[in-house]
């Protein structure tokens, strides 16, 4: 067995290097497909050079309780503690400001003629929009293949299970139904 996968050879094995390499990469994937239409936004740019450092610490600290909802219903383990809900919040945080950093560098956006005020309010302006797609890319596009390994299966991922298997045993009952007629 390939070392970093499970005993299926599919899916690395929960705790690995690979594993956590692949949940960045689906992290990374949420928040751009949140962010990314945002990130290339006029209006969302002149926010953030217009932006009151007042507002900016209303909308971090809105967004912080927004993903500690979120993620405590949705994106994690229904055993998980306060603690884990609030460190993975604050890491969906710090890689929307990674992602929105480098987004808005590359189409140009932050320049050295910029103060370090409009370059701050700019990157936290995004980056709010862009870590509630991390959240939600967490929870939405992970995790499936990790309950084959006895890893961790959050609430959509088992209720999409429960549906499944609900949806199979009415078929099984209709073709039973069937061949008795």
């Amino acid at each position: 067995m390939p070392a970093g996968t499970d005993h299926f050879g599919g899916q690395p094995a929960p705790g690995s290097w690979r594993a956590e390499l692949l949940d960045l990469v689906r992290a990374a994937s949420g928040g751009l497909l949140f962010g990314v239409p945002l990130l290339y936004t006029m209006e969302m740019w002149f926010a953030g050079l217009t932006a009151r450092p007042s507002r900016l610490i209303v909308y971090v600290l809105v967004t912080y309780v927004l993903l500690l909802g979120y993620n405590r219903y949705a994106g994690l383990r229904e055993d998980a503690s306060f603690a884990e809900v609030a460190i993975d919040s604050v890491e969906e945080m710090g890689l929307g400001v990674v992602i929105a950093t480098v987004v808005l560098w590359l189409c140009g956006r932050l320049t050295g003629e910029m103060t370090g005020a409009e370059i701050v309010n700019q990157i936290v302006v995004e980056a709010m929009t862009v870590a509630i797609g991390v959240s939600v890319g967490t929870a939405q596009l992970g995790g499936e293949g990790q309950t084959e390994s006895g890893g961790e299966m959050t609430k959509i991922n088992r209720a999409k299970m429960m549906t499944t298997t609900r949806n199979n045993e009415a078929r099984k009952i209709k073709l039973v139904s069937a061949g008795n007629s």
